[in-house]
């Protein structure tokens, strides 16, 4: 993997020093749970009332997917925390909220979530096993698995956009989670900062970089 650009520029010196990378890793983590787990409190409403509100379903496909693709290049890359650790917290998160909303959604938001879900079941599984092929150089393979985590962190963190037309339909913005729009721009900030600084992985630090820039606007 490549090397931050502190380890770049302050050699052996810095990588004594583990404070700051290491309360890096440990922010850039939470950041990423808080991020997961802030559509709970909604989830758990839902379960109690066994209603859902109306909202998008795509945000907690995304990160479903999302979550997928990066546990296998966080293992792949030998990143297994703080990068698939936290992401099989979200894949736990995002499993749920999936079925939450396949459970007590509207019948119409059902059928076309489990529609969705299904495909998506099916695609993602294409996608990784195209990604991955037959048995080839490790830093190629790497690089592929790094595009594909690339482009889906990057639809995850633009997928809250897509309440946007109903809240301007309705002049309601009940719809959007404050919370995880909070969390989006604290997760964003703080991976591209530990993505340019710690890991000096582009993988890490283009899609948060957009990410940021999305949670931003």
């Amino acid at each position: 993997m490549s090397k931050g650009i502190l380890t770049i520029l302050y050699g052996d010196n810095y990588a004594s020093n583990v404070f700051f990378p290491l309360a890096l890793k440990w922010l850039a983590t939470l950041s990423a749970m808080y991020l997961f787990y802030s559509p709970m409190k909604d989830m758990r409403e839902a379960t109690r009332k066994t209603h859902l509100a109306d909202q998008a379903f795509f945000p907690y496909l995304s990160t479903w997917f999302s979550s997928i693709v990066w546990i296998i290049y966080g293992s792949m890359t030998g990143e297994f925390f703080p990068i698939a650790f936290c992401n099989l917290f979200g894949l736990l998160c995002a499993s749920y909220y999936c079925a939450v909303y396949i459970f007590y959604s509207r019948p119409l938001y059902q059928n076309a979530a489990k529609k969705k879900f299904i495909s998506a079941l099916f695609i993602s599984g294409c996608l990784i096993l195209f990604v991955i092929g037959p048995s080839e150089d490790i830093a190629r393979l790497n690089h592929r698995i790094g595009q594909l985590a690339n482009v889906s962190t990057i639809v995850q963190f633009v997928s809250p956009l897509t309440e946007i037309k109903s809240v301007i339909r309705n002049k309601c913005s009940g719809s959007m989670s404050y919370p995880m729009a909070t969390g989006s721009f604290l997760c964003s900030a703080l991976w591209l900062i530990y993505g340019f600084f710690i890991l000096g992985d582009i993988n890490v630090v283009l899609p948060n970089g957009i990410g940021l820039l999305s949670a931003s606007s």
